[in-house]
């Protein structure tokens, strides 16, 4: 058995400029759904939160943003399972380790 090691993990908020319902939509079933280690809120305001083989970062960024959602975050985890998502993201967060794309990176106290 072969293993994939996932290197990038991405938060993107539902609920941003120029984005409908359509478009959350399109976002979810047809990108979203395509990867393994992903947790998709319940609420149309929620986050998606999808860990990925690097070498889909650039396919996955395109996409998105051809859709119309520009603002994400990036963290550089590692094997990301579906179930450890939201802890790793967390921790990333707190220890203000991640790239803001779309908007200015909020400042940790």
């Amino acid at each position: 058995m072969t293993s994939i090691n996932f290197t990038s993990t991405y938060q993107v908020k539902l609920t941003q400029p120029g984005v409908n319902t359509a478009k959350r939509e399109k976002f979810v079933n047809y990108l979203v759904d395509n990867y393994q280690n992903r947790k998709i809120s319940k609420t149309n305001t929620g986050t998606v939160k999808v860990s990925m083989p690097e070498k889909q970062d650039d396919i996955f960024e395109r996409d998105m943003k051809q859709i119309g959602f520009k603002i994400f975050q990036k963290f550089p985890a590692h094997n990301v399972k579906e179930n450890n998502l939201e802890h790793t993201i967390a921790e990333f967060i707190r220890n203000n380790d991640f790239v803001q794309k779309g908007k200015q990176k909020k400042k940790n106290k």
